[in-house]
């Protein structure tokens, strides 16, 4: 996930919608859990030529969740990018 946030850096601005989430507790292994979360983030960026635009992507991530000493770990993320959208700022 740091990576993540280090990709993130070459924005000047973001802003994250966080929607429908579902969260699943593993009825079989008690210390395991899973959830979908839909997302729509919105990321600024200056281009080469100085003009700005908007990236807005539809995104859905599969988590997996671990119970550990110190509480619920994130396992593995998997992100789904449904649908991505570009456009010029004026």
């Amino acid at each position: 996930m740091l990576a993540t946030f280090e990709a993130l850096k070459q924005y000047e601005k973001t802003f994250h919608f966080i929607g429908q989430v579902q969260i699943a507790l593993d009825s079989e292994k008690p210390r395991q859990a899973s959830a979908y979360v839909y997302t729509i983030a919105h990321h600024v960026i200056t281009k080469e030529n100085g003009e700005k635009s908007l990236m807005i992507a539809y995104l859905r991530y599969d988590d997996s969740f671990e119970k550990t000493e110190s509480g619920w770990k994130f396992k593995h993320r998997e992100l789904h990018a449904d649908v991505i959208e570009n456009r010029d700022l004026k």
